[in-house]
């Protein structure tokens, strides 16, 4: 078992796995409070291609702004409407 947890850091734990794999947004960010806010919503959408899940983060994270901790404090979804966040996931879901 140590040596395939071994292999899967290798794996796993390097920049090129990182940057198509939805690990990369909570790394944007410095503040505990945003790379846990990021890290929760980007779970509630990952399933599906890959592609389509990083697609999904882009967008939500933007409707965010720079500090999603400081969007979901001011309350910032309230003003969220009925548009597809990703797949069956919607705004009010998000919200």
């Amino acid at each position: 078992m140590k040596v395939f947890l071994e292999e899967q850091v290798q794996l796993i734990n390097n920049k090129s796995f990182i940057e198509t794999d939805p690990v990369q947004f909570p790394r944007r960010y410095e503040r505990l409070q945003d790379i846990e806010i990021v890290s929760f919503c980007v779970a509630t959408i990952a399933w599906g291609r890959r592609e389509m899940i990083l697609r999904s983060a882009e967008r939500m994270l933007a409707k965010m702004g720079e500090s999603p901790y400081e969007y979901v404090m001011r309350e910032g979804y309230e003003t969220l409407g009925e548009a597809n966040v990703h797949r069956t996931f919607f705004e009010p879901d998000l919200a």
